[in-house]
């Protein structure tokens, strides 16, 4: 008697495009706000080496706005909505199921973009155990990489002697991934600038 196992290959998060409400950020300011009346651009989509483009553009529906996606031979239209916050207002996407979310996802060989949670997408880190020697090595790999891509990212790490809200996060993140030099050197170098003043 032979016995198969069979099991579905899980798509990553990392593996797929991610549409962001912040790529967007000035075309749903201007639509919400109506200062023109066309809205639109294109979105540059990369998976790897391959390259591609999508057009979109912001259409007024009455009570809300909406995205219009084109990938391909494909259209999608997104709804979009808004929560108001003590600094202004944030946009979000609507997904197909109902999902209020800042960010929607389109997986190599997929046609439309969306959430999380419809495509079973799960993150790198949750596919191994941490616990046996390998898993602790590769995660303490992809943390290390994570980390070099986050540092990049920030423009300036302090602002009047103390450290800035993303240079803070950065070194709490280095903590917990057990990279104590990261926040050595960044008390060193906040003591350094302390002694001049």
């Amino acid at each position: 008697m032979v016995l198969v196992y069979a099991y579905s290959m899980k798509t990553l998060v990392e593996s797929c495009f991610i549409l962001d409400t912040k790529i967007l950020k000035k075309d749903l300011r201007r639509a919400r706000e109506h200062k023109t009346n066309i809205i639109d651009g294109f979105i540059n989509i990369s998976f790897g080496k391959m390259q591609s483009v999508a057009d979109y553009c912001i259409e007024d529906g009455g009570e809300y706005n909406y995205l219009i996606i084109r990938y391909g031979a494909e259209e999608q239209k997104v709804k979009l909505a808004e929560s108001q916050l003590y600094f202004g207002i944030r946009s979000w996407f609507v997904c197909d199921c109902d999902r209020r979310v800042a960010k929607l996802y389109l997986p190599p060989k997929s046609k439309f973009f969306k959430c999380r949670h419809c495509y079973k997408l799960t993150y790198e880190l949750n596919t191994f155990n941490r616990r046996s020697k390998h898993g602790l090595v590769f995660y303490r790999t992809n943390r290390a990489i994570k980390m070099i891509n986050t540092r990049e990212k920030i423009r300036s790490t302090l602002y009047n002697g103390k450290p800035t809200n993303r240079f803070d996060r950065f070194l709490k993140l280095s903590g917990l991934a057990g990279f104590q030099n990261n926040i050595d050197d960044a008390k060193v170098l906040l003591s350094a600038i302390n002694s001049f003043n």
